[in-house]
């Protein structure tokens, strides 16, 4: 009995040794558990706040993006705003009907500003597609942005600009280096301030043939002051409208044995320069309507033997007068009446 006691004793102290070690395993699990699930809490919180700093960095990133596109459209629109009396060429072409021509390589050959009355200047961005334009044409106000543009073009052989406004740019002229091609140039409206600067730098166009200085306030004392020897190559000059006198023979008289073309239409000039006039022996146009001339000078007139076209309209002459020097030149056409 006291056995049975005892290894009963032995039974119920080993259930409770294993209950005791079941509970404390259990128990171990559980916590292990516990802290596995808290570990992955905290692994789950760690990813929330992990997103969450994602998220703000990304809103931070988009946020300072933003500002720098903000900013450079701002930067753009300040630029585009100090640069707008710089009309883009392209632009201009596009929205104000600005004729652009072009040659095969669809590099711009030609320019016609005339559609505007004050281009300010051409954008340096356009300067590249410069080098290939051969005619510049315009009216208008010529500004000091403008001519130097022309630097930008080595093939300019055509310069064509009316009613011509050059307010401070007179003190460019002297910098330029115009165009070794340039063959023909119309510049109206000139005035005596302004004219020599501008003539001086043309005289020195090697090239040049064709000068239109027509509809210009450019007096006798300027006229004889213009470098006319220099331009060895120039065979037509208008001076149409000039309010000039009978001293615009000896001012020419170097370019007796080249010029084919003379007009001097409206000026002031009478019959007695026409003896001066007769030295141009290679003339073969000339305009003397609404000039002071009169039947007096047919005789230096008639020495002029390579006219082919003479126009004596609005002058003193009558058409009797007329028919008797077309006897004296019977080989050129003889303008008396205005062409209706």
């Amino acid at each position: 009995m006291r056995k049975y006691s005892l290894a009963k004793k032995r039974v119920v102290l080993f259930m409770l040794t294993a209950c005791l070690t079941f509970l404390f395993f259990e128990g171990g699990c559980q916590q292990q558990t516990l802290v596995d699930s808290s570990s992955t809490l905290s692994e789950s919180e760690k990813q929330t706040t992990s997103q969450t700093e994602v998220m703000t960095n990304s809103s931070e990133v988009s946020s300072e993006v933003s500002s720098a596109v903000s900013s450079e459209v701002s930067s753009t629109v300040d630029s585009n705003e100090k640069n707008a009396e710089i009309p883009n060429l392209i632009h201009l072409a596009e929205a104000q009907g600005i004729v652009l021509a072009r040659n095969s390589d669809h590099s711009i050959k030609a320019i016609d500003f005339s559609a505007l009355d004050n281009v300010i200047g051409i954008d340096p961005k356009d300067w590249e597609q410069l080098k290939k334009v051969r005619v510049l044409k315009g009216r208008g106000r010529l500004s000091p942005k403008l001519i130097l543009s022309l630097e930008k073009m080595p093939q300019l052989t055509e310069f064509l600009w009316a009613d011509v406004r050059l307010d401070e740019g007179e003190y460019l002229w002297p910098l330029l280096k115009i165009s070794p091609k340039l063959k023909k140039v119309r510049l109206t409206g000139l005035t005596s301030e302004n004219a020599l600067p501008i003539l001086d730098v043309l005289a020195e166009c090697p090239s040049l043939e064709e000068l239109d200085i027509s509809s210009s306030e450019i007096t006798d004392d300027v006229l004889a002051r213009i470098n006319f020897p220099a331009m060895t190559k120039l065979t037509k000059l208008n001076l149409y409208q000039l309010p000039v006198s009978n001293v615009v023979a000896s001012a020419l008289l170097p370019l007796k044995d080249q010029l084919l073309w003379l007009n001097l239409d409206a000026t002031k000039i009478d019959e007695t320069v026409i003896p001066e006039l007769s030295q141009f022996q290679q003339l073969k146009f000339l305009h003397l309507g609404r000039t002071n001339i009169s039947s007096a000078c047919f005789d230096s007139l008639s020495k002029m033997n390579s006219l082919e076209t003479l126009y004596i309209t609005r002058t003193k002459i009558n058409e009797i007068e007329a028919n008797i020097l077309r006897g004296k030149l019977p080989s050129c056409k003889i303008i008396s009446q205005i062409e209706k």
